[in-house]
């Protein structure tokens, strides 16, 4: 790839620099050489730091969608991801978090295929609702009761994967006999937020529960599960 040339007098956009570059690296060492430009990525990334105040998952409590669920509907502008790495060399970590929050990548989907091309088998199944609570208690270090019980949902069982941290919760569920999946992960190790499904035949739904965030990963357009479980028993 040819060099932008470093010319103050020409004006190179941040898109012109998309365009050309072939990766995160390039683009911010690019971006760097370029004020304007530069100027231009750090715009897009205060605006994306306002979006992820804006799309922040809600805590327990705070209103009405995050008892029901609340559908991952945040836009992905098409300066990401290479200009959010690009913001994270120019930056520091501590922006790419900000951009994360609110475009986070479909780590969901992915996840829900391979479990369902598997064989939608759980290592360990769920038989009681004191074994589910015991579950979370061990692995996600604090509880999550099923208050609930609506028709045709049954709890399949519970596996571990690489999907949000190295060991990420996920329960098997199936809703009117459909496969439902909801991954589990304690804040304090989240190393990624999950985005919307690139699968338009996916719907992502997400609820915190204390220290704990769920994501509905389900070809249901409403939550099933989410709705269902709570911090507290019912």
């Amino acid at each position: 790839m040819a060099e932008v040339p470093n010319n103050p007098g020409n004006k190179v956009t941040l898109d012109e620099l998309i365009d050309r570059a072939k990766s995160a690296a390039e683009l911010a060492a690019l971006a760097d050489k370029h004020p304007t430009a530069r100027a231009d990525l750090e715009t897009q990334v205060r605006i994306d730091e306002s979006l992820a105040r804006l799309f922040a998952a809600p805590t327990a409590g705070e209103g009405r969608g995050s008892q029901r669920g609340e559908l991952l509907r945040v836009p992905r502008p098409r300066w990401l991801p290479w200009a959010a790495a690009a913001a994270l060399l120019l930056a520091g970590a501590g922006v790419w978090w900000f951009v994360l929050r609110a475009n986070g990548p479909d780590v969901l989907s992915p996840a829900y295929r391979e479990v369902v091309a598997a064989g939608f088998k759980p290592e360990e199944v769920c038989t009681t609702d004191e074994a589910f609570v015991q579950w979370c208690r061990l692995y996600m270090r604090q509880p999550i009761y099923p208050t609930s019980h609506p028709d045709g949902l049954e709890y399949v069982g519970w596996s571990k994967g690489k999907i949000i941290s190295p060991i990420s919760g996920v329960l098997l569920v199936r809703m009117s006999g459909e496969p439902v999946l909801v991954v589990l992960e304690r804040t304090d190790r989240q190393t990624i937020t999950p985005g919307p499904s690139v699968d338009p035949s996916l719907h992502v739904f997400r609820k915190r529960i204390g220290e704990v965030m769920l994501y509905e990963i389900s070809p249901k357009s409403k939550a099933v599960v989410l709705p269902a479980l709570s911090g507290t028993k019912g």
